[in-house]
């Protein structure tokens, strides 16, 4: 049987300290901290999604890549942005059912069309852009929607720094 002597004690592992009240506290008012953070920046997500633009109008991707959108358009092939000083809109329809008209959204940077009825002057659907612009080529011949494509433009003066524009592939918006 071995004796403990006064350096042994001093080695002897130490007891567990009991937890006051007051430590406790501490521990679960950091954990209402953070669930309550998560709470809130989760609240402000939810609400930020519900100012996201949605775009209304149907639209296709033009699968005949052969064609240009000169011989879609058969002539005057780019309404905005505009090629020239005239602004083209609001740019009706070949049977004057329709127009549209351009605007810039709400939030963020991106471009909306918007259809109108011609007879009743009432909004019939919007499409937003995903990019900060938008190409409006034409009309279809039947008046059955208009040919558009997402168009990111080039700020700056150029160079080999400045990105390169973005052009997204051409989407015919269907009339409803």
């Amino acid at each position: 049987m071995k004796l403990w002597g006064a350096a042994d004690i001093k080695n002897m592992p130490k007891a567990k300290k009991i937890t006051s009240s007051d430590s406790i506290k501490k521990k679960s008012s950091k954990k209402v901290i953070i669930i309550g953070g998560f709470s809130l920046f989760i609240f402000i997500f939810i609400f930020l999604l519900s100012y996201i633009p949605s775009s209304t109008l149907d639209s296709q991707i033009v699968t005949d890549i052969k064609k240009p959108t000169e011989e879609l358009c058969k002539g005057e092939h780019q309404l905005h942005p505009p090629t020239s000083w005239k602004w083209p809109f609001p740019a009706s329809s070949p049977d004057g059912e329709y127009y549209i008209d351009i605007s810039d959204a709400k939030l963020g940077k991106i471009t909306k069309l918007t259809l109108f009825d011609s007879n009743t002057q009432r909004e019939v659907g919007k499409y937003f852009s995903s990019y900060p612009s938008l190409k409006v080529y034409c009309w279809a011949e039947d008046s059955s929607g208009i040919y558009v494509a997402d168009y990111k433009p080039v700020y700056g003066y150029g160079g080999i720094f400045t990105p390169s524009p973005k052009t997204g592939p051409v989407k015919k918006l269907l009339v409803p």
